[in-house]
């Protein structure tokens, strides 16, 4: 299986995992460390990050028509001109199909001819 490759300006959601109603915050890895991943920290409507170095997180990315989810760790933090997170490198990444399409049940009424007779020809024929 092709993994998904972590690049520049690729777009990432985090969500803490200390409670299940924690919000998903939409962000983009900034580049890559020795040890993980600098990603651009989170901000809430007040300008206050939700997100503290030793958070767990869980992490989502799309890529060719896919969902991928791992857990990291926020390892690190860096104060620039923004707020930069460094985030560990995934150990197990889960896939999650998504669709353009729905498959119904639908029971169809058919009529199955293993010789067809052609449209002039009458069934006495056959």
């Amino acid at each position: 299986m092709q993994l998904p490759s972590f690049e520049t300006d690729g777009r990432i959601q985090v969500r803490s995992v200390r409670t299940n109603d924690s919000p998903r915050f939409a962000t983009k890895i900034e580049g890559q460390a020795d040890s993980g991943y600098w990603i651009y920290a989170p901000y809430t409507d007040d300008y206050r990050s939700m997100i503290r170095v030793q958070d767990e997180l869980e992490v989502s990315m799309l890529w060719k028509g896919a969902v991928y989810f791992f857990a990291a760790t926020v390892i690190g933090e860096r104060h620039d001109r923004v707020t930069l997170l460094l985030i560990s490198d995934p150990v197990f990444l889960r896939r999650e199909q998504r669709r353009g399409f729905v498959r119904v049940p639908v029971l169809l009424d058919a009529e199955i001819a293993h010789n067809p007779l052609p449209r002039d020809a009458s069934a006495e024929e056959w």
